[in-house]
């Protein structure tokens, strides 16, 4: 199971396109925002795949990684991040980065 440090505000995990801006963060010990990539959750690439016969909507413009068969979606990209107040974020992390369960 992988894990995630305790004491993080928010984090974004795999995904695009996303507008963190206008918040308030104080205290986080580890971290005020994270940003990380779906490998950090589960390192085997295969495990972000989707059939394309099973993908639903436009994926144009979304830079995904394919192959003939498949989409891979765990990249997280175009994250804009603006006007927000950070205060006394990552002064106690938690040791490693990996720290505590995310999900089941």
């Amino acid at each position: 199971m992988a894990q995630f440090p305790p004491g993080t505000g928010t984090f974004v995990l795999a995904c695009r396109r996303v507008v963190i801006f206008d918040n308030t963060y104080e205290g986080n010990d580890s971290a005020n925002i994270a940003i990380l990539s779906g490998l950090a959750l589960e390192s085997d690439d295969q495990e972000w795949r989707i059939p394309k016969a099973m993908a639903v909507g436009d994926f144009t413009g979304l830079d995904l990684i394919e192959d003939e068969e498949n989409y891979f979606n765990f990249r997280t990209k175009e994250i804009l991040i603006r006007d927000n107040t950070l205060l006394d974020g990552g002064t106690a992390p938690q040791g490693n980065l990996l720290l505590q369960p995310i999900g089941n």
